[in-house]
């Protein structure tokens, strides 16, 4: 018998979780006893921040509103809601530890990060903007088909729908991307920084890889959500780790 697996688990999701585990769960709790960082409250805030957001992409990437029951899809909102509250705190606290003191850390590095969390930001303002529109719009659907049953419906009428529906899903499908952005790349990245660590000397070549690897992951695995939503049949992790070699060589 075969299981009754999610339909959202795939090799994007299971590689990208991966990575937020064993930076959440294995790397990061020997650093904090290491440094005594506990001591710290800008730094425990935002790492608090940052396993708010991490996890809450976690879970939403996988259980998505298509792959809940009605009563269910509040928690989707709820937690994409609190990742998004993680992420300005995680970001702006961050900011903070990066910049002050002024010289605490190499200013080339405090620069970079401080440019991941605007990538991060980019992505949580275009993912949660797009999902406003989708709202918006299937409200205006919903409001011209609730059209008085004695009014006749005209070609115009149609093509409104239409046209609006065309919106919605160019809107849902612009949310699905920053979000698998925000989660792949914007959160995955920092993480990648410290995997890189282990090469040593090679560490940079290392970094641009892992950049390489996250940045093609996005655009595959924002697709496999429709490609679910539209066939009965779950992509594979072999299937979708092959889609993702055929980007690397393309």
């Amino acid at each position: 018998m075969t299981p009754n697996l999610p339909k959202n688990l795939n090799a994007y999701w299971t590689i990208s979780a991966f990575l937020a585990f064993w930076f959440l769960f294995i790397h990061t709790p020997p650093v904090i006893v290491e440094r005594n960082a506990i001591k710290s409250v800008r730094f425990m805030t935002h790492l608090f921040a940052v396993y708010i957001i991490y996890l809450g992409c976690i879970v939403n990437a996988m259980w998505t509103p298509s792959s809940l029951s009605e009563k269910a899809r509040g928690y989707h909102i709820w937690v994409g809601r609190l990742a998004m509250v993680g992420g300005l705190v995680g970001f702006s606290s961050g900011v903070s530890l990066a910049w002050y003191p002024y010289g605490v850390l190499p200013i080339g590095f405090a620069a970079f990060i401080t440019g991941l969390g605007l990538i991060q930001l980019y992505a949580q303002y275009f993912g949660y903007a797009a999902i406003k529109r989708y709202q918006c719009l299937q409200k205006q659907i919903e409001s011209l088909e609730r059209a008085p049953d004695d009014c006749e419906e005209t070609e115009e009428g149609t093509q409104d729908v239409e046209y609006l529906r065309e919106q919605k899903k160019e809107a849902l499908q612009s949310h699905v991307f920053h979000m698998v952005m925000l989660f792949v790349v914007a959160c995955g990245f920092p993480a990648g920084l410290r995997v890189a660590a282990f090469f040593g000397t090679h560490a940079m070549l290392a970094l641009v890889v892992i950049y390489v690897v996250l940045s093609f992951m996005v655009k595959p695995y924002k697709n496999t959500y429709f490609f679910a939503d539209e066939s009965s049949e779950v992509p594979t992790l072999s299937d979708t780790a092959g889609e993702l070699s055929e980007r690397l060589v393309e």
